[in-house]
């Protein structure tokens, strides 16, 4: 079982505050609705967290169903405190791996997932996901989408933190970028960079983010090198049609 624990499933407060300063304006939500409505369909967000996403969808669509997929016990735990403390009938959460989710074929009109699982080819210890690719395009109805959220290696303040202090990659990034968008391209998969932002509260609140995605000697570089509480942040977004 491929299985890939993000740091926010042990603290559920900076994991929440990094979700809300995420895409304020929801530009990739934007994107993703002009390219498929979500009003009236079936949405499945595979690797859904804290069900933080979900249920925004679940509330801006209340004539959706959506489903939220985790297999981490301690997502889990958040996404059914954030139900239970707003309950939406129109929102599930399924205990299950991206790679074997019991659903029965064509269940869904939209299948989701960001930041979970679906990082391309194999490499740093991670999986390649072809079998969760298979498993998603198992769920969609013929005419529905896929899309896969993640950060660009390029574009944007974010992307060059991760150049200098966090990942092991190319100064600029662009070897990295081609090789995982040349994984998705063969994959069938189209691909559209959304430039965004981080906008936190304020400084103490991103530098608690910063604190999560970053090596510990790298918060104060990082942080001394934004201004305020902002830092640009492009993201990319693939997806492809179920024929």
């Amino acid at each position: 079982m491929t299985f890939y624990r993000y740091p926010g499933a042990a603290d559920a407060t900076t994991y929440e505050w990094e979700n809300r300063t995420a895409d304020p304006d929801q530009r990739i939500e934007a994107f993703m609705t002009s390219v498929a409505p979500f009003a009236g369909r079936t949405i499945v967000d595979i690797g859904g967290g804290s069900a933080f996403h979900a249920s925004r969808y679940a509330r801006e669509y209340p004539d959706a169903r959506v489903l939220v997929v985790e297999p981490d016990a301690d997502m889990l735990a958040q996404a059914f405190r954030r139900l239970a403390d707003a309950p939406l009938g129109n929102l599930s959460i399924i205990a299950a791996n991206a790679e074997d989710i019991p659903l029965r074929d064509g269940i869904a009109d939209i299948v989701h997932s960001r930041f979970a699982y679906f990082f391309g080819p194999a490499e740093g210890g991670v999986k390649s996901c072809e079998p969760g690719i298979r498993e998603a395009l198992r769920l969609l109805a013929p005419g529905g989408v896929f899309f896969v959220i993640d950060n660009s290696l390029t574009d944007g303040d974010f992307a060059r933190f991760l150049r200098q202090y966090g990942w092991n990659l190319s100064a600029d990034g662009h070897a990295e970028q081609t090789r995982r968008d040349r994984f998705w391209f063969e994959q069938g998969f189209q691909k559209q960079t959304v430039a965004s932002a981080w906008v936190a509260p304020n400084r103490d609140v991103l530098r608690q983010i910063i604190t999560m995605e970053f090596p510990a000697d790298a918060v104060e570089p990082v942080m001394n090198e934004i201004d305020a509480s902002l830092l640009s942040y492009s993201y990319d977004v693939y997806w492809r049609w179920k024929e």
